[in-house]
């Protein structure tokens, strides 16, 4: 088995923001789905809880938040130390170890 490489400090900053950006849009969606549980709280209008209108304002910011987790997830398949970790065969490795020190707060715990 490989060893991970050496994670640089902005690769580490990178992690936590999409742990953060995916964070955000579950917390919106599930926010959303409460608001349409109150407005639709009818057996019989399942439908209009599950469906959110193409056009609405929820929609879009829900679009926006999934970009915004997106972005962070390719500027760290992107990043330079990714690239080589998959280069020499311990991308597994490398992603493993990332995620573990996202997870870790500032002080070093996790």
């Amino acid at each position: 088995m490989a060893d991970a490489l050496p994670l640089p400090s902005d690769l580490i900053e990178l992690q936590r923001a999409l742990h953060a950006a995916r964070q955000a849009v579950e917390d919106y969606g599930n926010k959303v789905a409460a608001e349409r549980r109150e407005l639709f709280p009818g057996e019989d209008q399942w439908r209009e809880r599950a469906v959110w209108p193409e056009d609405g304002p929820e929609r879009a910011e829900l679009t926006r938040l999934r970009a915004e987790r997106d972005t962070f997830a390719l500027q760290i398949r992107q990043h330079p130390v990714m690239q080589q970790a998959l280069a020499e065969g311990c991308g597994k490795e490398t992603q493993f170890a990332l995620q573990k020190a996202g997870r870790e707060n500032a002080d070093g715990e996790a």
